[in-house]
């Protein structure tokens, strides 16, 4: 019976020695023949850490389809793509549109038309009520930089006479200026559309509607980051027309033209 119980013993440790050769042959031939690159993880970037001067231009344009459509001007840092997050308030729930952009592949302007609802596989679309707007995310690679900038969307199907931007430091009174604008966006602006030469106080603030906006005068209150004279300028789509602005405390207003861009500059 010693003998009966010495000889299975050795006959599991063979078979258990075997078992193990068996399965790490097995694991490193699994490694030598794996040829799935391990994904490059996404970084955790803090945003808005490079200068005003370095960001792209990005404009938000609604559309009468309770779309948004999203333009990247020329980049003035270099990437080769950019993931977007189109966050928004749509009554009490959040919503977000992700997606990307490759910018190795073509040239600026780089535009994706952003649905502000759901489109099921057989193609029927559910729209997103009572958006408000919310925060547009930009993450640039491969120099890896992040934009993050807040948005107002401002159902104007009953016109009004004016809007102001998510954080409140904007307001503009339009008169009837945007009376056939079904929808507008005011967009707390990441970058310029050229450059200032002069320090910024405020802004830049992107105001677009779905319809061309006739020529008109506004009326501007803007909030600065500091108490110092200013003066505003407007971008008319070519360039910078500056306009006085009185100033009272760290708040600067004036009555200009129409403009799609603001920013607030020292004088």
């Amino acid at each position: 019976m010693k003998k009966i119980a010495l000889l299975f013993i050795i006959l599991l440790a063979v078979l258990g020695g075997g078992g193990f050769i068996v399965v790490n042959t097995v694991m490193k031939k699994g490694k030598q023949t794996s040829s799935t690159p391990t994904p490059k993880p996404k970084l955790s970037i803090p945003a808005n850490q490079i200068q005003v001067s370095e960001r792209p231009f990005v404009s938000l344009e609604p559309t009468a389809a309770r779309e948004v459509l999203m333009t990247i001007g020329d980049l003035r840092k270099k990437a080769d793509s950019v993931d977007f997050e189109l966050q928004y308030s749509s009554g009490e729930k959040e919503e977000a549109a992700i997606g990307s952009l490759e910018l190795s592949k073509g040239s600026a302007p780089y535009r994706k038309t952003i649905l502000l609802g759901s489109k099921s596989g057989g193609g029927k679309i559910t729209y997103h009520e009572l958006v408000t707007g919310g925060t547009l995310v930009l993450t640039f690679y491969d120099l890896n930089y992040k934009l993050s900038n807040e948005w107002a969307y401002i159902d104007n199907k009953k016109p009004q006479t004016s809007f102001s931007s998510r954080d409140a430091k904007f307001q503009i009174e339009t008169g009837k200026l945007f009376k056939g604008s079904a929808y507008i966006i005011i967009y707390n602006n990441p970058g310029l559309p050229d450059a200032v030469g002069k320090p910024i106080l405020a802004g830049p603030y992107s105001i677009t509607g779905t319809t061309d906006v006739p020529n008109g005068d506004v009326k501007l209150t803007i909030r600065m980051s500091e108490e110092k004279p200013a003066v505003i300028l407007g971008w008319n789509g070519k360039q910078w027309k500056s306009y006085p602005a009185k100033i009272d405390g760290k708040t600067a207003t004036a009555t200009v033209e129409y403009a799609s861009t603001y920013v607030v500059v020292e004088k």
